[in-house]
């Protein structure tokens, strides 16, 4: 089976080594039922695969994948599926798939104090919602993302394989097509760096922030509703979405609405793989759209890399396995949580979060301002549990890559 070989070589590729470590993840189906069954190839002492209920599957479906795939590959013997939480509490490492989310304050309150919670993604995707940060640097429960621009990952190339596809099913032959994007950041940099190569004719609309140096040959608006983009539209086969860090409204009032659209370009197709559209405004302006399910919430895919094959999820999951196995052991080893993180990120595979990022999930600072963003190179805040709400009371170190990173890992050694 394909899968199998795909696994042992991703495993190979990290060096990835779970011996002694127990794992809580999920149990799920198609692509997404491989991750106990990474973990346990990788030597896990133990998994616990959560099952729920889903569009996709129901708890038993998803259940009864997850240990047929371990036992083909000859470990189910240390794979327990589980229905409900009560094994999250001998878990050294805990993974923020979809079934173990929404990873909450209760949960990580039943978490051992050496547990890590692995991001099978860049820290930037987090959504404040599938994850309690905050909690998480109170109880000292450490949390790194997986840099998914790492030379042996490179998973945000599918991102941009993703939007090829897409449109080739709408039937769209992308060459020589006049194609707008909207979104920009790294899924607007994938996308065109894709699209770019296929003789498409091509431009973008994203704010200024999210506007990277490899999309300003494409940039022409902020928004659909300038006259730059809406000469655009007029002519154009495609609009692709790809918004997924930005979470305002691309499509709709108060910019420019479905109807409004419909009057420049009634034949235009759309193609979503994330970002906040007027969905019932398209549906009842019967525009044609694909995937037929898209994603309604913003920041959510519509499809993952996973709908291009088991490669993508397969070498993402054992990237992210390997991030929690470099956390698990620096926090094994090191009483202090501080020096158990600057170790993990040793490894270029594991990354931090930005001083931004932490503001933005509202992670309290020392003047008490939530909002307060540190200057990079400044010092990160270090939380411990308070009566009612975590608080700041010393330094996490400098940001790594920062004048004084150097100096503050060798003050570590």
């Amino acid at each position: 089976m394909r899968e199998t070989r795909l696994i042992r070589d991703a495993i190979a590729t990290f060096a990835l080594d779970l011996s002694g470590l127990c794992v809580f993840t999920e149990a799920a189906m198609g692509d997404f039922r491989v991750t106990p069954a990474i973990a346990l190839v990788a030597g896990a002492e133990k998994v616990f695969a959560i099952a729920k209920d889903s569009r996709f599957s129901t708890a038993l479906e998803a259940a009864t994948a997850a240990q047929e795939f371990a036992a083909l590959l000859g470990c189910a013997d240390r794979l327990q599926v589980v229905f409900n939480y009560d094994k999250i509490g001998m878990a050294d490492l805990v993974t923020n798939l979809g079934f173990v989310r929404p990873i909450n304050a209760f949960l990580i309150n039943r978490l051992k104090r050496t547990a890590v919670i692995p991001l099978m993604w860049e820290t930037w995707e987090l959504r404040a919602q599938d994850l309690d940060l905050g909690s998480c640097l109170g109880r000292e429960v450490l949390v790194l993302g997986t840099n998914e621009h790492h030379p042996s990952l490179q998973f945000l190339r599918y991102v941009g394989l993703l939007a090829v596809k897409l449109l080739l099913e709408s039937k769209l032959e992308i060459s020589r097509s006049t194609i707008l994007l909207v979104g920009g950041g790294k899924f607007g940099e994938a996308s065109v760096d894709a699209l770019s190569r296929l003789d498409s004719r091509l431009a973008v609309v994203c704010t200024p922030e999210h506007c990277h140096e490899s999309l300003k040959p494409y940039w022409i608006a902020n928004s659909l509703t300038s006259p730059q983009a809406r000469e655009f539209i007029s002519t154009a086969d495609a609009l692709v979405f790809v918004e997924h860090e930005a979470e305002h409204l691309l499509l709709g009032s108060p910019g420019l609405t479905v109807s409004e659209l419909s009057g420049i370009n009634r034949d235009v197709k759309i193609i979503h793989v994330s970002g906040l559209v007027d969905w019932q405004g398209l549906e009842r302006e019967h525009f044609a759209v694909h995937p037929a399910h898209p994603a309604r919430q913003p920041r959510v895919m519509s499809v993952s890399a996973g709908y291009l094959g088991p490669r993508p999820v397969i070498e993402l999951h054992t990237a992210g396995l390997k991030v929690g196995e470099e956390m698990a052991r620096a926090r094994r080893a090191y009483s202090d949580v501080h020096q158990a993180r600057a170790t993990a990120l040793e490894n270029p595979l594991c990354q931090d979060f930005s001083p931004g990022q932490y503001a933005r999930h509202a992670v309290p600072f020392a003047d008490g301002d939530s909002t307060a963003i540190v200057p990079m190179g400044e010092a990160l805040p270090r939380l411990t549990i308070g009566a009612t709400t975590p608080h700041c009371d010393e330094t996490l170190g400098p940001w790594p890559g920062s004048p004084s990173h150097t100096r503050f890992l060798r003050g570590l050694q």
